[in-house]
């Protein structure tokens, strides 16, 4: 089901990040096998992960979440209701970018700055070529490398074989144009 303001967010963020030609915003992103979905992620320059908890939402599931969000994204942020900042600001590593949803009575939810997301520098290869589809990675090792038929061969061990032969910033990149050409 759609977070409560969904609209008025996903245009907040088109206007905040999506000034770039190549920019692309993705609801509803899996990482890690689908173990984790972010709400959102923008897809440009970097990969930027959003959390979003709405009035009702409660924050028990947040530290997983940014656990997994910190093995994928380059930054991260969450767009929470008010009640959920000092939490979170407690449970979120310093990193992440946090923002608040102010709601007064009759006027349009404002979102405002709480504390802005910095550069994860922890980013996990192992991870990141898991945002890559079989048939993707199996197309690249064999432009890398051709070899065996790895038709056969288990998606880990595919991703294993894919991160022993790229640094972290390619796959990092191919992580990001294979999000935006699947759309």
């Amino acid at each position: 089901p759609a977070h409560p303001q969904h609209f008025e967010k996903f245009q907040w963020l088109s206007s905040r990040y999506c000034r770039e030609a190549n920019s692309l915003i993705i609801e509803e992103l899996g990482l890690c096998q689908g173990s984790v979905r972010a709400d959102f992620a923008v897809v440009n320059g970097v990969l930027k992960g959003f959390e979003l908890k709405s009035e009702k939402d409660t924050l028990a599931r947040l530290e997983r979440q940014a656990s997994t969000y910190s093995l994928v994204f380059d930054t991260a942020s969450l767009i929470a209701a008010e009640r959920h900042i000092a939490d979170a600001r407690k449970a979120l590593p310093r990193w992440w970018g946090i923002y608040a949803i102010r709601q007064l009575r009759g006027l349009e939810p404002q979102i405002e700055d709480i504390r802005e997301e910095k550069q994860n520098i922890g980013v996990d290869p192992a991870a990141v070529v898991q945002l890559l589809w079989r048939d993707e990675v199996i197309e690249l090792l064999d432009r890398i490398s051709p070899g065996p038929n790895r038709s056969n061969m288990s998606r880990r061990f595919l991703w294993a074989e894919l991160v022993n032969m790229l640094p972290i910033s390619e796959l990092r990149e191919i992580g990001r144009a294979s999000c935006r050409e699947r759309v």
